[in-house]
């Protein structure tokens, strides 16, 4: 019975295409890259998933890879020519570890729950790195509630 449903699950991967190929490109199975994307850690699977296939994300997954695109601090970078810290959307520059730290904050952010504050910003000196900084600018729970009573 096992080897039944891996036989019908694997068939189905070799099947499914994850991209339609284009001009002298044949189609590429599920199943034909499976090996590269899979990880057991949710995070790595959806980066690898991400940087290689960004066109199948759904809504939810595409707010969440453009928070992580954009958090300085989960990537390595270079200087550009004008002295500009940057760094490339590319497997070998993400930080894999600092990733699965803030996976469940990244998580909380892009639904809405928690603010950008708790991510890491990685605060570059010209001449020295410095690691980022994970403490948040401001504590939410220190902020004072809104004035009920607006005066107009």
């Amino acid at each position: 019975m096992n080897s039944f449903i891996e036989f019908a699950i694997e068939n189905t991967l070799n099947s499914v295409n994850i991209s339609e190929g284009g001009y002298n490109e044949a189609p590429t199975s599920i199943g034909s890259v499976a090996d590269q994307l899979w990880d057991v850690d949710e995070p790595d699977r959806f980066a690898k998933l991400a940087l290689r296939y960004p066109e199948i994300l759904t809504y939810d997954e595409q707010l969440l890879w453009k928070l992580v695109r954009e958090t300085s601090g989960l990537w390595r970078g270079q200087y550009d020519n004008k002295e500009n810290w940057t760094w490339k959307v590319i497997e070998a520059m993400l930080i894999f570890e600092r990733l699965r730290e803030y996976w469940q904050v990244l998580k909380d952010i892009a639904r809405g729950d928690a603010l950008k504050t708790q991510l890491p910003v990685w605060i570059w000196d010209r001449h020295r790195p410095v690691e980022p900084n994970p403490t948040p600018l401001f504590d939410p729970d220190d902020v004072p509630p809104p004035d009920e009573d607006i005066p107009f």
